[in-house]
């Protein structure tokens, strides 16, 4: 899996107290490092809402060709993989991003009730070689309550990139529906993998967040709508606030679970906005599902942003999205 970014150093368990837990030297040093990476990767790459911030240095390693990979899933299902075509060469919504899997391995086994066939990283007693896990999962939430009882989950994937949480849940739900969704730009990938994994349960279609894409979705087109790893830049945040609350006003049964790794202090803010997003007739209500904190070792080659070996720590989150509507 690609190296992870700049994961921020906090071992409290409390997101509240995250924007008091470095010291003004420390935030000066990071919003530093945000600025400079922001800029590498604007001059490099169209913006894309598919996928994180990147390291410059993956950029310049980036191979002229595409790449197909198989990715296990671990899983009882009709299939044992997807397969995912990359091209670093054409942006960062070309590559797969380590949240994309944690998703759909925690919606097949964790939502859907999956049985497991491997150690997964999204369950309580998970190991990985390079790291010391602890869990913080509150699944039973009742926000996720009416995703249990569903047969044929009909599924919206926002900024799919790749296209791999998707792809992972519609191989391994068969009656399931999945829509992949994206800048226009990034939909030629996106076919071409559905078309390797021949999947006639799923379907392209662009999304611009924020904009009149979102009506070409009517309310009984899904139950559930996934992100993974699309919290990167803060000029994406309100137009993904909009977004979410137009898709989710128009069906208030339906759930969103949005995955990502904890970067930067904007994105502790963004959901905890979430729950001040509201409309005439209700809110958006954010709660987080699951969390995982692991002290990794990061390589990186001579010449990088940092350069050499370094420890870590990173934190991945799940939160559940769901309206509200306002009583009386």
């Amino acid at each position: 899996m690609l190296r992870s970014m700049f994961a921020e150093s906090d071992d409290s368990s409390d997101d509240s107290s995250d924007d008091h837990s470095s010291d003004d030297e420390g935030n000066q040093q990071q919003q530093q490092q945000q600025q400079q990476q922001q800029q590498q990767q604007q001059q490099q790459f169209e913006v894309s809402e598919g996928a994180p911030k990147q390291d410059a240095q993956d950029a310049l390693d980036a191979p002229d060709t595409p790449t197909v990979e198989v990715i296990q899933l671990p899983v009882q299902g009709p299939v044992s993989n997807v397969r995912i075509m990359t091209d670093k060469s054409k942006g960062i919504a070309s590559q797969l991003w380590p949240s994309a899997e944690i998703l759909s391995n925690y919606i097949l086994h964790t939502v859907f009730h999956l049985p497991l066939t491997t150690p997964d990283a999204t369950t309580p007693d998970a190991t990985t070689p390079d790291a010391t896990t602890s869990l913080h999962d509150s699944s039973s939430s009742s926000l996720l309550s009416p995703l249990r009882s569903l047969p044929s989950p009909r599924l919206l994937e926002l900024g799919a990139g790749c296209g791999l949480t998707g792809l992972s849940l519609a191989s391994s739900l068969p009656s399931s529906t999945c829509t992949l969704t994206d800048l226009p730009s990034a939909l030629p990938l996106l076919q071409t993998n559905v078309d390797l994994n021949s999947l006639k349960n799923c379907k392209v279609s662009p999304l611009s967040w924020g904009t009149s894409d979102v009506l070409n979705f009517p309310p009984n087109s899904y139950d559930l709508i996934i992100a993974a790893d699309c919290v990167y830049w803060d000029t994406l945040h309100s137009p993904l606030k909009s977004t979410l609350l137009t898709l989710l006003s128009l069906n208030v049964n339906s759930v969103c679970l949005i995955c990502g790794v904890r970067r930067w202090k904007s994105d502790n803010h963004f959901y905890r906005s979430l729950n001040d997003v509201k409309d005439k007739g209700g809110k958006l209500r954010c709660e987080k599902v699951w969390e995982r904190k692991e002290k990794v070792v990061v390589e990186e080659e001579e010449g990088g942003l940092w350069g050499g070996r370094r420890e870590e720590r990173r934190v991945t989150r799940i939160f559940c999205v769901r309206y509200v509507k306002e009583e009386g």
